[in-house]
Order: structure tokens, then C-alpha cells, then sequence
């Protein structure tokens, strides 16, 4: 009977123990979540910081809008900030045949029939109609893609991937000198990216 009693209080210390095991790693985990959001919420307000820093620093302290990279620190972060002129890109919404073409040369490739094919299927994937130009691609030859032809303005760089013609080696090629986000008016030279120049 002493013998068993001993097991039993054995065991029962076991259990405890292990009881307080698991409250002290789910303590330890519920700390690391916190810890974590924290860091989270940190980074955010500083790449909010660094949002505001680069708008006051355009709009009131004349930083530059060609795209250098200013340096800036907010709470222990490294921030570097960088200004683009959109207004210095390639509109890819804005295109005719001669910069469509000239931008698909940009992207590197320099056999004519397919820069035709490129540059009539991205001419046909903005335009508002369901009628392809003669290399070009409507909604029929996107039937099994994920994603048919926008028939208006692309909403990102990245759309560019899934016109006809184009590959994603293409698309990073001119991704430093493309914009969706030119609104009205003229191609502006000042802060003009030299890929940017060659296609427009």
C-alpha cells in the first residue's frame, strides 16, 4: 500500500509538472505573438514615417524626383526613400504601335515578328474593343488564361506578364521605366529614365 501510495503521488507530480510545462510554453508563445505584432506595428509606422518624410520632403524641402535613394531614420529604422517622377515612365496605357514596338525592343527582344506580336497584343489588351490588330490578341485567344483581356487600363505593371508575347524576363526588364499611374499630360524629360527616353 506505501508502495502504490508513492506511484500515485509520483505520478500526480508528473502530471502537475507537465501541466505547468504546457502554461509556460503557451505563456512563451503568447509573449513571441505579442512580441511579433509588435514588431509589426513598428515597421509600419515606419514605412508610414517614411511615406510622410518623402512627401515633405518633395512637395516642401525640394528633394529630388528622379528616383535617388535619400537616407532617413525614424525610431532606430533605416529608412531609404526614393521619389520617381511617373511622369518620367513609359505610360503603358498611352501607347501607339511606334512605342509599343519600341518598348518590346526595350524589353530585349529583336525578332520583328515577334516584337509585332507583343506590341499589337498589349495595344489590344488596353483598347476598348473585342477586335484584334493583325499580330495582336482579344478575349478568343485568352479563353484557357486565368485572365482575359483588361479592354482598358492596366492596373499594375505586373498585367504586362500576362498579355500574349510578353514573359515575365520581359517584364522586369522594363519595370523600372514603365508606369500605369501617368494620368493626363505629356512624357516629361527632367526626370526621365534613359529606357524611358529610347521608347518614348
Amino acid at each position: 500500500e506505501a508502495g502504490y501510495a508513492s506511484v500515485a503521488a509520483i505520478a500526480g507530480v508528473g502530471v502537475f509538472a507537465l501541466m505547468a510545462l504546457a502554461l509556460v510554453q503557451a505563456g512563451r508563445a503568447t509573449t513571441e505573438v505579442a512580441a511579433a505584432r509588435v514588431a509589426q506595428a513598428r515597421a509600419a509606422a515606419a514605412a508610414q514615417a517614411g511615406l510622410a518624410l518623402g512627401l515633405d520632403g518633395a512637395l516642401s524641402r525640394g528633394w529630388p524626383i528622379d528616383g535617388r535613394t535619400i537616407a532617413a531614420r525614424f525610431e532606430g529604422f533605416r529608412l531609404a526613400i526614393r521619389i520617381e517622377d511617373e511622369r518620367g515612365k513609359v505610360p503603358l496605357n498611352q501607347l501607339d504601335e511606334g512605342t509599343a514596338s519600341a518598348l518590346v525592343r526595350a524589353a530585349g527582344v529583336d525578332d520583328e515578328d515577334a516584337v509585332r506580336i507583343a506590341a499589337h497584343s498589349l495595344l489590344d489588351w488596353v483598347d476598348g474593343d473585342d477586335d484584334p490588330r493583325i499580330f495582336g490578341a482579344e478575349a478568343a485567344h485568352y479563353r484557357r488564361s486565368a485572365m482575359p483581356p483588361r479592354n482598358g487600363p492596366m492596373l499594375s505593371v505586373d498585367e504586362l506578364g500576362s498579355v500574349r508575347g510578353w514573359t515575365r524576363a520581359m517584364v522586369d526588364r522594363v519595370r523600372p521605366f514603365v508606369t500605369v499611374h501617368f494620368g493626363n499630360g505629356g512624357f516629361d524629360l527632367r526626370n526621365a529614365r534613359p529606357g524611358a527616353i529610347g521608347v518614348m
